[in-house]
């Protein structure tokens, strides 16, 4: 249902209009993922979302997603005991309250409500 779709900001429910889908594109078999988002998507047909999922792919594939190039860029110079609590807090604000944050490459809209994965490139069943 529409109407339950949203997001939990400081502990609220908050409404959104567009529904958002997320792909994690594995990259280099698994060493990286792309989120490849789709708003409103149970609008298009099935032909329409395969064609623009799978142009989103290849270019994610390709290491062609600038915001994606540009968000991971800076995380390679931190240890992960630092990196790992900024990117839960940064994409809280990102994801969570909206706002975007150009110079990381966190766009509005970089992450759908519904994410979508494959896990076996992980290692998991």
């Amino acid at each position: 249902m529409s109407r339950d779709v949203g997001r939990l900001t400081w502990g609220n429910f908050k409404h959104e209009k567009e529904i958002g889908v997320t792909i994690l594109c594995d990259v280099d078999g698994g060493a990286d993922l792309v989120p490849i988002t789709l708003w409103d998507s149970h609008k298009l047909s099935v032909l329409e979302f395969a064609v623009k999922c799978t142009e989103r792919v290849q270019k994610a594939k390709a290491k062609k997603d600038e915001g994606h190039n540009q968000s991971t860029a800076s995380m390679k110079f931190l240890p992960s005991f630092l990196a790992q609590p900024l990117l839960v807090i940064l994409s809280y604000i990102n994801v969570n309250l909206g706002i975007p944050l150009p110079c990381l490459g966190l766009r509005k809209g970089t992450m759908g409500h519904f994410v979508y994965s494959n896990i076996g490139t992980m290692g998991m069943q």
